[in-house]
């Protein structure tokens, strides 16, 4: 499946399509501002998403209908199907990882080689950006960030510069194989080989590590917004 555009857009495709598009796009910023108040739960968010794709391509596109539907639930069983076995797989990983207690020795490691905050950051990213490349984002989250988060700390950096840093190299993990849950999804959704996917990727892997670096080394980047208000 054939899915990279052979020739550039024009201006006015772009915005032709930016206009088509404005419902489509209202879905995120609405997602993301309801989690921020509270109206609804991450996983809540995902059953509102769908009522509202249902809502807009049904009612207002009039591009999806019910017959439309068995084939929808079926390629969502099949993409399913596929990402659950990569989530288990990263799993059992991070189930074998807190066994034998490596992210623990790790922290310690990276709390003990060096007095230098910014050093300790880069090692972290070293440490996270290859945890990443075998562990899913949540489980990383919840295995490994109690323990670095308390490191940080005792090295003075701020809890929401190290806590963007973290999230930053999970979606770089997200992205890398070999259990990189972000690609599978959009392979298995796309029907994309993961070679055509990495091939296509690499500038945006590179644009998120020269990021991750700007943002490493710059902190006030992060904390402004936060500091502003207050």
């Amino acid at each position: 499946m054939e899915v990279f555009a052979k020739k550039k857009a024009t201006a006015g495709e772009i915005i032709h399509g930016a206009k088509a598009a404005v419902l489509a796009l209202l879905m995120p910023l609405g997602i993301v501002a309801a989690l921020r108040f509270g109206v609804f739960t991450a996983t809540e968010a995902g059953a509102m998403a769908v009522l509202y794709c249902t809502f807009v391509g049904m009612v207002v596109y009039r591009t999806l209908h019910i017959s439309n539907f068995p084939a929808i639930v079926l390629e969502t069983l099949h993409s399913t199907g596929a990402i659950m076995f990569i989530i288990v797989g990263a799993n059992l990983f991070g189930v074998y990882l807190t066994y034998e207690r490596i992210p623990h020795h790790m922290s310690v490691y990276l709390a003990n080689v060096t007095d230098n905050p910014i050093m300790f950051l880069l090692l972290v990213n070293v440490f996270l950006l290859i945890i990443g490349m075998f562990l899913d984002g949540s489980p990383a989250i919840l295995i490994i960030g109690p323990l670095l988060a308390p490191v940080a700390a005792n090295f003075g950096i701020d809890p929401v510069h190290f806590g963007i840093i973290f999230l930053i190299n999970m979606v770089i993990g997200g992205i890398t194989p070999p259990f990189a849950s972000m690609m599978f999804v959009v392979c298995a959704m796309m029907q994309l080989p993961v070679a055509k996917f990495m091939g296509e990727v690499w500038p945006f892997l590179f644009a998120l590590l020269f990021a991750l670096a700007i943002i490493t080394l710059s902190p006030s980047l992060v904390l402004f917004l936060p500091n502003l208000i207050g």
